[in-house]
């Protein structure tokens, strides 16, 4: 009975050590990280029409939650509704389906878009889902609720 005792304490403290550093971090990196997304956030409204954060589609999180990741956008507006309801981009759908959403060659993407996932600078609002809990700075990737 000790041992579960210990065994349980021993999850909570890596549990809350790990929120703990995931605040801390998030909040250290968001700061460091100001500049380039104010001059990411211009350039975006400059390049194209549309929000500065990408209009993603649902993920799925820890215990199989459903949370909205945060991202700049690297494409055209409605990107996702057109790559699943367009005729134009049918194979282009069958390619991300079959290549763990990923693609190669995606005539969706601004060139904005292009140079901030080269640099993996469309990643740094999700500094926001980390400290309010529903993303880690270590962990799994969060998947798609498709």
């Amino acid at each position: 009975m000790k041992e579960k005792n210990n065994l349980f304490a021993g999850e909570l403290y890596e549990r809350y050590t790990k929120r703990f550093l995931d605040v801390i971090l998030s909040i250290i990196f968001f700061i460091i990280f100001i500049p380039v997304s104010l001059a990411v956030a211009i350039a975006i409204k400059i390049n194209s029409k549309g929000s500065i954060l990408a209009d993603v589609p649902e993920r799925i999180g820890q215990n199989n939650k459903g949370f909205k990741m945060f991202k700049f956008r690297s494409m055209i507006t409605n990107a996702h509704k057109l790559l699943r309801q367009d005729p134009r981009f049918s194979k282009l759908y069958e390619e991300y389906k079959k290549g763990s959403y990923k693609l190669k060659s995606d005539p969706r993407i601004t060139s904005v878009g292009r140079f901030i996932r080269k640099h993996s600078i469309d990643e740094i609002p999700q500094l926001v889902n980390v400290l309010i809990g529903e993303m880690s700075i270590v962990g799994p990737r969060a998947y798609y609720n498709d």
